[in-house]
């Protein structure tokens, strides 16, 4: 069996005749996706010379990054240039004002945006961020839960304390922005969900959700179309599939495409920031740098300039998630970098490793319930696509035959080992 004809065999089965709303096919959405696109695209100005992607950048790198656009991530003149942007942006800032000036809302977009465009957050010049924003959400009681959403997307571990405030806030959220901060609180408590030393369990996260889809309008919106777009994604970071007796995902979806203009925005930045994710049905809590490290990785291991010490300790500083646990223990000596590089390609450079990882992971992915199920569809085509681009970078090409790959282990049930 050739692994590319995955794709072709599971987008026949979801691609219904007609058109319209009533139909909404994976064509569709990635037109409606491409409109969005097209449109952020052409918020570049070509006549400034300078910040000619506009005042709203990090809601723009965000938006591009979270929606697999090509362009952003793989032309590095575009991320470049919108890295420069940012970085100048916060530097005037920081020339008029101190950094405590800087509100914390506003810090958090800017390290979401730094790790997209990979800027270290935690060593911005002389500034580590990321240390600043934890900093000010240990002095508070209350936090903004996209203040720590930003701060576990840095990798910064989440506390039981900082777990204690998001389900504080879910249920006392304020009464004007009560579901937006619902479903940030329920995003930042997936990303914690995710961390290594699991200070929250995913299961106890259902009551939360649950509440998310009581505000569900018979239409498929929740309030307007941002709020709309929030919901989904916090159910796309918490759930494994579409809760359908309690939520109807892909009325909402329907209701999102309908508010989509002529220009192919969804009416101005801040609300297709939002939406763009969700028409590739991820969140906030993707937001990553993980596509940044392994060039900033092998520069620092070949820099003969640099001493073994100095390596490793550039080396910790770009590691994150079961990376960074594998070698955060040693002492930073030159014995123990070696040791550390060692374990780091023995666990995550050997070929037959990760793509049997890939593999495996292709093994996961349930078969739909519903053929019907548009927004179960998207997640699915979307997973079996990201393993297969894997598996192609890999040397795994589509003349690759089955015979020629390594078995893929026995694996245990896919919720037994699911974690978002």
């Amino acid at each position: 069996m050739v692994v590319s004809k995955f794709i072709p065999w599971i987008a026949g089965m979801c691609f219904h005749p007609g058109g319209g709303y009533e139909s909404v096919t994976p064509v569709f959405l990635h037109k409606t996706r491409y409109r969005a696109l097209n449109w952020t695209h052409q918020l570049r100005s070509e006549d400034q010379p300078t910040r000619k992607w506009g005042p709203d950048v990090s809601r723009i790198a965000v938006a591009l990054y979270l929606s697999n656009d090509s362009d952003f991530r793989e032309n590095r003149t575009i991320r470049d240039e919108i890295s420069y942007e940012l970085s100048l942006g916060l530097l005037s800032r920081l020339a008029l004002k101190k950094i405590e000036d800087i509100s914390s809302t506003e810090l958090a977009h800017y390290i979401n945006a730094f790790l997209v465009t990979c800027i270290d957050p935690r060593k911005f010049h002389v500034l580590d961020l990321v240390s600043e924003l934890r900093k000010r959400v240990d002095a508070q009681n209350y936090t903004n839960p996209s203040v720590i959403l930003a701060l576990c997307n840095a990798g910064e571990r989440i506390t039981e304390r900082d777990v204690e405030k998001l389900i504080g806030v879910f249920w006392k959220a304020h009464r004007e922005f009560w579901t937006d901060t619902q479903a940030l609180a329920v995003l930042a408590l997936a990303c914690a969900a995710k961390q290594p030393h699991e200070v929250f369990d995913m299961v106890e996260i259902n009551e939360l959700t649950m509440e998310l889809k009581k505000q569900q309008y018979r239409n498929g919106t929740v309030e307007n179309l941002k709020t709309t777009a929030l919901v989904l994604q916090a159910l796309f970071a918490s759930e494994r599939e579409a809760d359908e007796e309690n939520f109807d995902e892909e009325k909402a979806l329907k209701q999102i495409l309908r508010s989509q203009k002529e220009n192919g925005s969804f009416g101005n930045v801040p609300n297709t920031y939002y939406v763009l994710p969700v028409l590739r049905c991820r969140s906030l809590v993707n937001i990553s740098s993980s596509h940044c490290k392994a060039p900033v990785i092998d520069a620092i291991h070949e820099n003969d300039s640099l001493s073994e010490v100095s390596k490793f300790n550039y080396l910790k500083a770009h590691l994150g998630g079961s990376a960074l646990s594998t070698v955060e223990g040693f002492a930073l000596t030159p014995e123990n970098y070696e040791i550390a590089i060692k374990l780091l390609k023995e666990r995550f450079g050997r070929s037959d490793v990760l793509i049997n990882t890939h593999l495996n992971n292709l093994l996961r992915i349930c078969p739909l319930k519903n053929s019907d199920d548009i927004v179960s569809f998207r997640k699915m085509f979307d997973n079996i696509q990201t393993e297969i681009r894997s598996l192609e970078s890999l040397n795994v090409l589509k003349e690759t035959s089955k015979s020629s790959l390594p078995p893929p282990a026995k694996m245990p049930s896919p919720r037994s080992s699911f974690r978002i």
